[in-house]
């Protein structure tokens, strides 16, 4: 990604499992899929909320993740979002260069992916595409962008 938006949902299990339980067609999701999670949703919307509240997706599939992010260089903004059966496991939000979210238990990918553990208020600077490299190993996100 060299430059660019995502804005993605994701949710656990593989994509015959969430196919089923979203009511979807297995061949809409063909493609989004990753070692533990499939793309529900995938666009390159800017749009992004601010506290998504993804309890009822995470109810249903077990986690959900929403991964809302900007990478132009100087302004990057992450947007991460992980719930666990209907419950905020995690909230990270960094605006241009200040952390303006931080909630939940800190997940063992963040550490290297952001150089540090993020502090509310602290500044920042982050490679947007690394922390997406360190998800898509770690965490077992589809390596999916917007068409």
């Amino acid at each position: 990604m060299s430059g660019g938006v995502l804005n993605a949902l994701y949710v656990r299990g593989d994509l015959d499992r969430v196919a089923e339980r979203g009511g979807l067609d297995p061949a809409d999701l063909v493609g989004r899929t990753g070692e533990a999670f499939v793309a529900l949703e995938v666009d390159a919307s800017s749009d992004f909320e601010d506290d998504p509240d993804l309890s009822e997706a995470s109810t249903t599939f077990g986690e959900a993740i929403r991964l809302q992010l900007t990478a132009f260089g100087t302004d990057d903004v992450l947007r991460y979002d992980h719930w666990r059966a209907g419950r905020l496991a995690r909230r990270l939000h960094l605006a241009p260069n200040v952390w303006t979210a931080v909630e939940g238990v800190p997940e063992p990918w963040e550490e290297r992916a952001l150089l540090g553990s993020p502090q509310r208020g602290a500044s920042a600077t982050l490679d947007t595409r690394g922390v997406l490299a360190a998800l898509i190993k770690h965490v077992g996100l589809p390596a999916i962008w917007p068409r």
